[in-house]
């Protein structure tokens, strides 16, 4: 038995890039749902598992890791029924920020943006804050469970 693997023709390869991009943009979606996660367990010693040493937010006024975690920490106390989900703007994965409205719901505030470090460990180095979406028509994001404003309010009333 004779096993023959064909060369495909130039034009029917598709382009390396293309599995590279591929590939990490399906390593950033599992990195903004680790954010979500963590971000709305306030576990903020986790979360520094998932940025570069050298991460940078111009959000978070931050240029390292720490300062970045900080940043949040800080947002976090100022904002207390802040939450995020996952979503998508565009081909881009996101975590939209929402605030619990005590009377009506959540009210979709802005949302993170995120940029992943080459190499064999990827992390995040980057994390920027957008309040408006510039394109809501591409904008796909999960909404906060309702199911969970109760629980969202009796945990705030805890702190």
């Amino acid at each position: 038995m004779e096993f023959h693997n064909p060369v495909l023709p130039e034009t029917e390869r598709m382009p390396a890039t293309g599995w590279t991009d591929a590939l990490a943009d399906a390593e950033l979606d599992n990195f903004v749902v680790s954010f979500v996660e963590l971000f709305n367990a306030r576990d903020w010693e986790a979360m520094s598992g998932l940025f570069a040493p050298d991460a940078v937010s111009g959000f978070f006024d931050g240029r390292t890791r720490d300062e970045v975690i900080s940043g949040m920490i800080d947002l976090v106390s100022r904002t207390p029924m802040l939450l995020v989900t996952r979503g998508d703007i565009g081909p881009e994965p996101v975590a939209a920020a929402w605030v619990l409205d005590e009377t009506s719901g959540f009210e979709q505030v802005g949302y993170f943006t995120f940029g992943l470090s080459g190499g064999e460990e990827p992390l995040l180095d980057t994390v920027e804050y957008v309040e408006e979406i510039a394109d809501p028509e591409a904008a796909v994001l999960e909404p906060p469970d309702p199911a969970d404003r109760e629980e969202w309010i009796r945990w705030l009333s805890l702190e």
